[in-house]
């Protein structure tokens, strides 16, 4: 599994994570924009790899622009960071079933989007309302404000916790649950191998 993993993070750094990177932007610029998120109109790519968030909302003492948001590559790293990991463990107790690998990916992907929503619905929150994050010091609002009803403590909480949720425990926690869920006989069997072992070694 060590191999695995060391293999396919090279792969990862070598081109892969931009691949990845990409094709997330275009499902969740076919699922977010307005059917989810109603003040998000685009969600189209940076030079360096980032998102730009492009809204339908209006400044204040500016009807004619319409502000944006950046979700910068470290960011989305965070987001797609167990997709290597989860390929590395499915390859180790499954091997190459072609069938479990895809599903592995359109679940990770479904897992993604609900990372990046956590993520996004964050970033409008702290712009709508002109507060910074309040799980993220890091997450200031801009210099700007918009013309829309503030959201409610609770809805701003609850904004702030999903980005808390989309970067740091999806990722990681997803990942783990598609893995158990997807190969349950074969860690089953590991789990025997290893108790097995264990008189043995003693």
């Amino acid at each position: 599994m060590l191999l695995a993993l060391v293999l396919l993070s090279l792969l990862w750094w070598a081109g892969a994570r931009q691949a990845a990177t990409d094709g997330m932007r275009v499902l969740a610029n076919a699922v977010l924009p307005e059917h989810v998120f109603e003040p998000l109109r685009e969600i189209t790519a940076t030079h360096d790899g980032g998102w730009i968030l492009r809204t339908w909302l209006q400044l204040v003492g500016d009807d004619q622009q319409r502000p944006i948001l950046i979700l910068p590559p470290s960011t989305l790293g965070y987001v797609l960071r167990g997709l290597p990991m989860l390929l590395a463990l499915m390859l180790a107790t499954a091997g190459w079933q072609v069938r479990r690998l895809m599903a592995a990916l359109a679940l990770y992907a479904v897992l993604a989007l609900m990372a990046c929503s956590g993520v996004i619905a964050a970033q409008l929150a702290v712009m709508i309302n002109h507060q910074p994050n309040l799980v993220d010091d890091l997450m200031q609002p801009p210099p700007y404000q918009v013309r829309a009803v503030p959201l409610s403590e609770v809805e701003f909480f609850l904004a702030c916790y999903a980005d808390y949720l989309g970067r740091l425990v999806l990722p990681v926690a997803g990942t783990l649950m598609i893995w158990v869920g997807l190969c349950p006989r074969d860690l089953g069997r590991l789990w025997l191998v290893l108790r097995r072992q264990r008189p043995a070694a003693r």
